[in-house]
Order: structure tokens, then C-alpha cells, then sequence
């Protein structure tokens, strides 16, 4: 009998790449690892879209326009500065009726935690400095940044001011580097038009201070101080 030598036939490319596939553990585990990234980023896009609608809701009722589903020169998303500033910050203080007193005391900086959604923003209000001359003086503005970094001294960016001839309206200006559109931005423009009307403001957000005066910075012991935020000394000397 002729003996005939056995060929065993070629496996193609796609049998080879489906074998690789099939036992290739390291494979499938990056590519689970992929499935559950864009999993997790879909899921952060739900939690940002309905942050932007709350937000929405609340700034419509207050008589201004619905935000803009967008955001602009952020350094670092929300959830980020909300771990930042934790991490951060040893102790915050809770605020009574007298907010603005306190924001527009000249070198302030506030937390404010909605009541709702748990999402909250740190801002600073620091007013510009004397010029010496009292007509001038009382017409300078306030600075308003919000922390978007792990120092929660320095970092600040810068959103728009506060003037004195409309202590209700943040307003943008050329130096600003967040966008009004921002949350950060829509947050604080909300807050500085209803912190003006206190009884209705903490029904929906709490508003916190550091533990120190909102005008000289320094620490505050005084009970009734750290409930306004203001130092016995500064509340005498009136605003900044």
C-alpha cells in the first residue's frame, strides 16, 4: 500500500486571531477594563447633565437664564474640587442670616453645599484695595474666584465682580478666566443675588465659612463671631 504523507491544513489569519482572542487573558482583561471605563464615564455624564438641570431650575426661579449644558476653562471637574477641598479644609462653619455681611466684609471665602443635590462650591470674595480717597472707595468692587485646585489658599480662578452700585449682580470682566456659562460661574451668580434674601437662600443651600473673619482674616473665638463670620473688632469698624 502507497503510504501518503499527512498535511494538516493552515489555519487563516481570522482562526489565528480568534485563537490568540480565546486564550489570550490579558487581552480580555483590558478589554473588560475599557467596557467598564466608558461605563463609568456615561454614568458621569447622567450625574453632570442632571447637576446642570437642578442648577437650571434654580436659577430660572430667581429670574435668570438657563444654563448652557457646557463648560469652559475648568481646571478640574467638580468632583475633583469637592474631593480637593475636603482634604483640604480642617474646619468650616456654618452661617446664620447675616451672609452678606459677611461675603462683602472685604476678604471673605465661603462654602455653599446645596441642600439637594450635596454638590457645593467654594468661593472668595475679596475686595479691592483703598485708594485713599472716599468717594473712590466706596465705589470698589469685589473680586469673585472660585477654588478649582488642591491648594485652597492660591488656588483660585477668577469669575467676575461684585459692584456697589448692584451688589445683586456678578458680572464678568476682562480678566476673567471662567466662562459664565461654567457651573462654577451659574453657581455663583445665583448665590450672590440670593444671598441678599438669607431666609429664603438657606432653605436650599448652607452656606459655611473657614473660621475666620471675613474681613482681617484672622481666627475667630467669639461664639457669636464664628456664627456671623466677623470679628467683634471689624464688626465695629462697619464695611470694608
Amino acid at each position: 500500500m502507497n503510504s501518503q504523507t499527512y498535511r494538516p491544513r493552515r489555519a487563516s489569519e481570522k482562526e489565528k486571531a480568534a485563537a490568540l482572542s480565546f486564550h489570550d487573558p490579558a487581552a480580555e482583561r483590558r478589554e473588560y477594563d475599557k467596557q467598564m471605563a466608558r461605563a463609568a464615564q456615561d454614568e458621569m455624564t447622567r450625574d453632570s447633565l442632571r447637576a446642570l438641570e437642578e442648577a437650571g431650575r434654580k436659577v430660572g426661579d430667581a429670574g435668570q437664564h438657563a444654563p448652557v449644558v457646557e463648560q469652559h476653562h475648568e481646571v478640574v471637574d467638580e468632583a475633583d474640587q469637592h474631593r480637593l477641598h475636603d482634604e483640604a479644609t480642617e474646619v468650616r462653619h456654618q452661617l446664620g442670616g447675616e451672609v452678606a455681611q459677611y461675603v462683602l466684609a472685604g476678604n471673605a471665602t465661603v462654602t455653599i453645599v446645596s441642600k439637594g443635590s450635596g454638590k457645593r462650591f467654594t468661593f472668595k470674595f475679596s475686595r479691592a484695595k483703598t485708594k485713599g480717597d472716599a468717594a473712590q472707595d466706596e465705589q470698589r468692587p469685589w473680586f469673585v474666584s472660585v477654588l478649582n485646585g488642591p491648594d485652597n489658599e492660591n488656588s483660585f480662578a477668577y469669575i467676575g465682580c461684585v459692584w456697589p452700585r448692584d451688589r445683586a449682580t456678578l458680572k464678568p470682566s476682562a480678566k476673567s478666566v471662567i466662562a459664565m456659562e461654567a457651573p462654577s460661574a451659574k453657581a455663583a451668580t445665583w448665590f450672590v443675588q440670593g444671598m441678599h434674601s438669607p431666609d429664603k437662600l438657606l432653605t436650599l443651600c448652607e452656606v459655611w465659612h473657614e473660621g475666620r473673619c471675613g474681613r482681617c482674616g484672622r481666627k475667630l473665638t467669639v461664639p457669636s463671631s464664628i456664627a456671623s463670620g466677623i470679628g467683634p473688632e471689624c464688626a465695629k469698624r462697619g464695611e470694608a
